[in-house]
């Protein structure tokens, strides 16, 4: 098991108390501004949590859309 940077530790404290505000507010920009918040916080503890397993989890593809290019033969 992968112990939390405290980076991690206070992203997901973040996330959780964004999460809680969202619900409590009406629909709306401010609202929509928080969500779109909580999506770009998780993004980034993805990242950590990946960066941080030394080697133990694969990239995030969802995350972290990988480009794959096949090489063309003759």
């Amino acid at each position: 098991m992968m112990s939390k940077t405290p980076q991690a530790n206070r992203l997901s404290d973040r996330i959780k108390a964004a999460r809680a505000e969202a619900a409590r507010l009406p629909v709306g920009p401010e609202k929509d501004d928080l969500l779109r918040q909580i999506e770009r916080d998780v993004v980034a503890l993805r990242v950590i949590q990946w960066v941080t397993s030394s080697g133990q989890l694969t990239p995030p593809s969802d995350v972290l859309p990988v480009k794959r290019h096949t090489l063309r033969r003759k």
